[in-house]
């Protein structure tokens, strides 16, 4: 048996663009559509955890939240007894392996009343794409 070195695996991110992106109705739970989490409502787990959520037209979340704060910049999703948490901020929200969302706030921890509340990634492709051109690996 040969010893081999060490190899350094970087996986390609893809994230949605307002021209390319994963089709995804509003209000149709997919299984594809997920996120990942490292915490069960403020209890650390030692695994990555990921659920499948439905996302949810932006009209549903102002009415839970009762605000006219739920902008087109953002987007929501739930399901039944999941939801991301405080310290998953900035986690991804995922549509066929590509990132759609980004964990942004919510109330409570899985309360079936209020959606969790995410970044729409398709609105900040372009800073995303210089951010990576100016750093890179």
């Amino acid at each position: 048996m040969s010893r081999q070195k060490p190899k350094l695996l970087i996986r390609e991110l893809l994230v949605a663009t307002p021209t390319h992106r994963p089709s995804l109705l509003d209000g149709e739970e997919r299984s594809q559509v997920e996120f990942l989490s490292l915490f069960i409502c403020g209890n650390i787990s030692p695994f990555l955890l990921k659920a499948n959520v439905t996302v949810l037209d932006n009209s549903v979340c102002t009415r839970q939240y009762n605000t006219s704060f739920i902008l087109t910049i953002m987007m929501c999703a739930s399901a039944p007894g999941k939801d991301t948490y405080q310290n998953d901020s900035g986690g991804p929200l995922y549509v066929n392996g590509i990132q759609v969302g980004i964990t942004s706030w919510g109330f409570g921890c899985a309360d079936p009343n209020f959606a969790g509340i995410y970044a729409r990634v398709t609105t900040y492709v372009d800073w995303i794409a210089k951010t990576v051109a100016n750093n890179p690996a």
